[in-house]
């Protein structure tokens, strides 16, 4: 199963653009929202990171990012946990 990666993740000013997408296994995706989270300590990566290893489902994933604030949990940032 092979997942899209944002190169330059949407919350830090990507695009939704294929120059800005690869594609990873789920393995590789939830290395890259690990590292991303270590590095920035953005909870988006840490919640996406959690919800690709199965430690946390979509429902708390929504919840929590609804909990962040409307600023940061717009509906582009989980749209795929809807």
């Amino acid at each position: 199963m092979k997942h899209k990666h944002h190169i330059v993740p949407l919350y830090r000013g990507g695009l939704d653009i294929k120059e800005n997408l690869i594609e990873v296994s789920v393995t590789q995706h939830a290395m890259f929202h690990y590292c991303n989270w270590r590095l920035w300590e953005d909870d988006r990566d840490r919640l996406a990171w959690k919800g690709l290893v199965g430690e946390i489902g979509k429902e708390e994933i929504i919840r929590e990012l609804r909990s962040i604030g409307g600023k940061k949990a717009n509906k582009q940032h989980y749209r795929d946990w809807e």
